[in-house]
């Protein structure tokens, strides 16, 4: 069988927080908040696999916890072969090169104070240093082209675009490192409905394109349905149900995947 390009095993978060008696905190009173309890999942390489589920579920803290921003306190993470979770913080180039995020924020997570060139080109230089002048512009306009923006767009700033183009340049800033993997933390969840369409339009062509596995997250059903080939439902730091979104859809078997469903408005 083929390796997952990524393979999680009960992976578990917590964050410390302070007991509270009538709103004033107590001097001496902790308690352990476990965002992330046991969690298991693998995603096939060209894969995605889509995670929905109430605001507070857990979701982003699984996504930043798969990205090493976030500190673990069980479990075991592996991209491909290699367990990432056994290394600090820092991972080595090669393997960071490997993942890549897009954040629900188009416009906080690109740098104001850069040129769109510099954003694109900025990982080119640092994982392909061997990579000239000349052949790094080359690249930006084809990443630009790739994610539908014309290349004259490399000399602008971020605000001088749309909340849909901005995250079309962090979809194209994720690729630049020729990544396996892309992590979406609720990448359409700030823009218009019209614009949803373009951008989920736009990760199913790159993925039949570039054969990129996608971990998709997000707390809109039907946007999770149309992209995911996997849909795993996380309620309170756990999954509590999984499978593929016909059958989760149709036919979910758990409570809280059934009062998601009904809460969906009418149209």
């Amino acid at each position: 069988m083929e390796t997952p390009v990524l393979r999680v095993e009960n992976l578990v978060v917590e964050f410390e927080r302070r007991l509270t008696r009538k709103g004033f905190s107590l001097r001496s009173g902790t308690e352990r908040l476990r965002a992330v309890n046991g969690v298991s999942l693998e995603i096939g390489r060209g894969k995605t696999l889509g995670i929905v589920g109430e605001s507070g579920c857990g979701k982003s803290t699984l996504s930043r916890a798969i990205m090493r921003l976030q500190a673990i306190d069980a479990g075991r993470i592996f991209y491909g072969d290699t367990e990432v979770s056994a290394y600090p913080a820092k991972m080595p180039r090669d393997l960071r090169r490997k993942v890549q995020m897009v954040f629900q924020n188009p416009y906080a997570s690109l740098n104001p104070r850069q040129t769109i060139y510099n954003i694109l080109s900025e990982p080119l230089e640092i994982h392909f240093p061997q990579m000239n002048a000349a052949r790094r512009r080359e690249r930006v306009a084809e990443l630009l082209e790739l994610v539908g923006l014309s290349p004259d767009f490399s000399a602008r700033f971020p605000h001088e675009f749309s909340g849909g183009q901005r995250q079309r340049i962090a979809i194209a800033r994720a690729l630049a490192t020729e990544a396996e993997l892309i992590v979406c933390d609720e990448p359409v969840s700030a823009l218009d409905v019209s614009v949803q369409a373009q951008i989920i339009s736009l990760l199913k062509k790159i993925r039949e394109q570039l054969g990129v596995a996608y971990l998709f997250i997000a707390h809109d059903l039907a946007v999770v349905g149309d992209i995911a080939d996997e849909v795993l439902v996380m309620h309170r730091g756990e999954i509590v149900e999984r499978g593929c979104p016909d059958t989760v859809y149709s036919q979910p078997q758990h409570a809280y995947t059934r009062n998601l469903l009904a809460a969906v408005p009418a149209i």
